[in-house]
């Protein structure tokens, strides 16, 4: 992975991703991100990692079933609603912003 000229990561595609300590990636909207504590967040099952982006907050776990769980939890405890929840398995993408701290589109 380079990142303004410079290699960042090197290895093969999947050593890469498993260097991100992550198998997965929650990614969810809510109503109104300013109700969203990510200390709260960073503190659940399963969340290894939680960024805020674009009004979205994504999370990297270890365990999806478990931090989706949690996290269902957390929004019914708190009251926070949800407009998007979407799921995927970690990419090199996400080792690049987790890294770099920039999307693909920033770069």
């Amino acid at each position: 992975i380079v990142d303004e000229g410079k290699v960042i990561a090197k290895g093969p595609p999947q050593e890469i991703i498993s260097s991100l300590g992550a198998d997965g990636i929650v990614e969810f909207k809510p109503e109104d991100d300013s109700l969203v504590d990510i200390a709260a967040l960073e503190k659940l099952a399963g969340v290894r990692e939680v960024r805020h982006e674009a009004g979205s907050f994504v999370l990297a776990v270890d365990k999806p079933q478990v931090a989706i769980a949690a996290l269902m939890n957390h929004l019914a405890e708190t009251g926070l609603v949800i407009e998007d929840l979407r799921t995927h398995r970690s990419t090199l993408e996400d080792v690049f912003v987790s890294l770099t701290g920039k999307s693909l589109r920033d770069a």
